[in-house]
């Protein structure tokens, strides 16, 4: 069960991203809508806009460990977390520093 919300999470964040970043901003965990609107010194869906965050394309797989998913995509993987009132993207734009599965992720947005 989830799972299938974080997957259904990060597919609207993902249509929203095409068609409406001011929905997609309301799918951000707060502190990273927080940051990403602090760092552009402008509203979410400008900021967002601006962010380099695309289209991330066709959905491949969603895995969630506790309250922490992540949402692979064609283009782009997306981090979500469990909040109280559901999955909210923690991060996304991001892709790995290399090969190597112990690097880190780089991400265009996030709250960390």
């Amino acid at each position: 069960m989830e799972r299938t919300a974080a997957a259904e999470a990060a597919d609207a964040f993902a249509s929203d991203l095409r068609d409406d970043p001011a929905a997609a901003c309301a799918l951000l965990a707060p502190p990273t809508l927080e940051k990403l609107e602090e760092e552009a010194g402008s509203g979410c869906a400008q900021a967002l806009s601006a962010s380099g965050v695309e289209d991330p394309g066709e959905r491949l797989e969603v895995t969630v460990a506790g309250h922490s998913a992540q949402a692979r995509f064609a283009e782009d993987t997306l981090f979500l977390s469990l909040f109280d009132d559901g999955w909210r993207v923690v991060a996304a734009g991001c892709e790995r520093g290399s090969e190597h599965l112990a690097d880190p992720y780089d991400c265009d947005v996030d709250g960390g």
